[in-house]
């Protein structure tokens, strides 16, 4: 009899170990259904126009004249300005943005520089440790929208003068500027970036691309955006001597930029 209670209360306790297990998957189970479901949700959400907005609502306007930077809603100024629309890398608003912003500003052009990050769901899409991308493939889609966000926004803003709206970015930022085949924008300037998506641009559109003949982000692409141009008569490419990547400290690239602008903007 004692032996077989012993049976009983081992197929008693395999039972309750059957039911518990189950218990514990199907709670597993549940738990990745509603985080997969979350994602799903968050991916829709990060792409619906109140997302998107964030990034103007927490760009940095650069003004000739005005010391630091202000927020769009913050923008006084006398009269219309050319301005430049200016998209940063995957690693954010960097000192070099803000070079290259001091850079056309001095120039008397106002200067936009959207803030990817203030995104929800938005991650750094490289390693710069590493000099490796895609990291976040969602990037790419991400940068379209903004450009197109602040081409919407620009044109309704009374500080900007719509006849004279160009497209700039540096690396990552340089990278969505080629893909950028929207229009709207006199002229774009692609700094930091092979190319190595394609150049989309309307060939209508002139462009310049700036960058150094050796890139530590090149990794072993060793072909430039001129293989890009195809039949284009307005588009130019300058490559700095050495290797580099950060292009707002070149004199020879300020100066590149500088005239490549004044020579299309409308007076």
């Amino acid at each position: 009899m004692e032996q077989i209670n012993q049976r009983r209360n081992r197929l008693q306790k395999q039972i309750n170990y059957r039911l518990a297990m189950r218990s514990c998957l199907f709670f597993h189970a549940a738990l990745v259904l509603v985080l997969l479901s979350g994602a799903g949700c968050a991916a829709l959400n990060s792409s619906s126009e109140a997302d998107i907005a964030k990034t103007w609502t927490h760009a940095r306007v650069y003004l000739p004249n005005v010391p630091s930077y202000v927020r769009p809603t913050d923008v006084s100024v006398a009269q219309k300005l050319p301005t430049v629309v200016l998209l940063h890398g995957c690693t954010g608003l960097t000192a070099g943005i803000a070079r290259w912003a001091r850079t056309l500003t001095s120039a008397g052009y106002g200067v936009v520089s959207p803030d990817s990050f203030a995104r929800s769901y938005r991650w750094s899409n490289c390693d710069p440790k590493t000099y490796l991308g895609g990291a976040f493939p969602a990037a790419g889609r991400m940068r379209q929208e903004e450009i197109e966000y602040a081409l919407k926004t620009l044109r309704a803003a009374p500080w900007a003068d719509e006849r004279n709206l160009f497209l700039m970015g540096h690396s990552e930022g340089g990278g969505a500027v080629a893909l950028w085949q929207g229009g709207g924008f006199k002229a774009q300037i692609i700094s930091g970036s092979r190319c190595q998506r394609g150049l989309l641009a309307p060939p209508t559109i002139p462009v310049i691309v700036i960058g150094f003949v050796h890139d530590p982000w090149d990794g072993n692409y060793r072909r430039t955006c001129a293989i890009r141009f195809g039949g284009r008569e307005s588009a130019s490419e300058v490559l700095l001597p050495g290797s580099g990547h950060d292009t707002s400290q070149s004199r020879e690239a300020q100066r590149a930029v500088l005239d490549f602008l004044r020579a299309h903007t409308s007076t």
